[in-house]
């Protein structure tokens, strides 16, 4: 049977190296490099969920799980790769909990049903927040509910890769970096996501404001 978490990642090139070097980051020296790195932990975070609004008290708990882990960390190596990786980790640890308890604790159906009211919530004559390109238009400054709504459409990577990428401007190394990936990859990824967002977003916008037609 599978273990009840997704244990957090041992990585070779950060850990277990301060020991050896008689390194340690400080509290203080953690707190400002933790501020620095909030807005793309923050998008790794959303991305992971497919949802924001759990995406700040998931990197909250990740800087819980980072603060007791300091020791395995060398003050000389990369913090925001590894504090993604805990943020990466802690979320994946969230989303397996959730589905859990939704799975345990009601009928399939209804939770699907009750997915599709959230939906149907929304004004689907709500201004476009992106343009026909892919882009966030200039007074979007972060992700709203209908893009999000979207995003779920998109794989984890790929939803990281857009979030990092058009909510942040991040150059496509510091995507590389984080997420573990080449890249190319990390280009191929936006590319298509933005493709795939584009056209949810507009089918969603020529949809009837009542509903899908039948």
């Amino acid at each position: 049977m599978a273990s009840e978490d997704i244990q957090q990642p041992n990585t070779p090139s950060m850990a277990g190296t301060s020991g050896a070097s008689g390194q340690r980051l400080s509290a203080d020296d953690f707190a400002r490099r933790f501020r620095d790195s909030w807005r793309v932990l923050w998008c790794i975070a959303a991305g992971e969920l497919g949802d924001r609004s759990g995406a700040e008290d998931i990197v909250q708990q990740a800087a819980v799980v980072a603060l007791e882990r300091l020791d395995d960390f060398d003050p000389s190596s990369n913090f925001l790769a590894w504090m993604a990786q805990i943020v990466r980790f802690t979320a994946k640890n969230e989303v397996q909990k959730v589905r859990r308890r939704r799975t345990s604790a009601a009928d399939p159906v209804a939770i699907d049903a009750s997915r599709s009211d959230d939906r149907e919530h929304h004004d689907h004559r709500h201004a476009m927040p992106i343009s026909r390109a892919g882009n966030l238009l200039d007074d979007q400054a972060v992700f709203d509910d209908h893009v999000l709504t979207a995003l779920r459409s998109l794989d984890v990577v790929a939803r990281s890769c857009l979030l990092l990428r058009v909510v942040l401007d991040s150059p496509y190394k510091e995507i590389s970096l984080v997420l573990g990936i080449p890249q190319g990859t990390a280009m191929s990824h936006v590319d298509r996501a933005r493709r795939a967002l584009r056209e949810h977003l507009l089918a969603r916008q020529d949809r009837p404001a009542g509903g899908a037609s039948r």
